[in-house]
């Protein structure tokens, strides 16, 4: 019942008010300026479910979170391609649950975004759907890569990097989530990936100077958050 009623009101509900979208901008040591890159967009899970499920705790009822990721996610591939979101087109970038990037949805998605527009996609997969199970990055590459999408790893903490070495993912770019213990807590496959990933990984979370100056002795460009979103006064 809570899900037919939930379901009812997402066909409904407005997902821009509750999406994210943050840019993923280019910084460079020399001018310190903001280049936008691709648009990173994700429905904010907390206030979706407030919306739908007032007082519900989805924390007790994993099946059900779910089965309304997978219908929220569906709705938010369909509004992609829908003509006034191709008029008003960026580069985007999103997280997927293995459940969309596999089923029908994403295949509708794939087959009606224009010629052109998929190597203007980055789709990511998160790192607890690739602890689950490993499988998955060389099941979806493929896939992926064969419609010419981008494919991510989303918002991984170092310590991911010690269990899955970044080689073993195949992935073309790896969201790094950036925290102020980052710095002297690299793995040795994360260092590695460090030294050659100025244009491969995106740091991501970044609220303070601290994070962008991280990046940068790191060998980094790509970088994502609040402090971004500041400096382009997005907010």
């Amino acid at each position: 019942m809570a899900l037919a009623a939930a379901e009812a009101a997402l066909a409904a509900a407005d997902l821009e008010g509750v999406t994210i979208a943050q840019a993923v901008c280019r910084i460079d040591p020399d001018n310190g300026l903001p280049e936008p890159l691709w648009q990173d967009r994700r429905i904010a899970w907390p206030a979706l479910t407030a919306l739908l499920l007032p007082g519900r705790d989805l924390d007790a009822a994993p099946g059900l979170t779910r089965r309304l990721a997978r219908v929220a996610e569906a709705r938010l591939l369909a509004e992609l391609t829908r003509p006034v979101a191709q008029r008003l087109w960026r580069p985007i970038g999103m997280p997927l649950a293995p459940a969309t990037l596999e089923g029908p949805a994403f295949t509708r998605f794939a087959d009606a975004l224009p010629a052109g527009r998929h190597g203007e996609t980055t789709v990511a997969i998160r790192p607890a759907d690739v602890l689950a199970d490993p499988g998955l990055p060389a099941r979806l590459r493929p896939i992926l890569a064969s419609r010419g999408f981008r494919f991510a790893l989303d918002d991984a903490a170092p310590g991911f990097f010690a269990l899955v070495p970044p080689a073993r993912l195949g992935v073309d770019v790896i969201r790094l989530r950036w925290s102020p213990t980052l710095p002297g807590a690299e793995p040795p496959a994360l260092a590695a990936l460090l030294a050659e990933g100025a244009e491969r990984v995106v740091l991501t979370g970044v609220d303070r100077p601290a994070a962008i100056a991280w990046g940068w002795e790191a060998g980094l460009r790509l970088f994502q958050g609040p402090l971004v979103e500041r400096r382009r006064g997005g907010v």
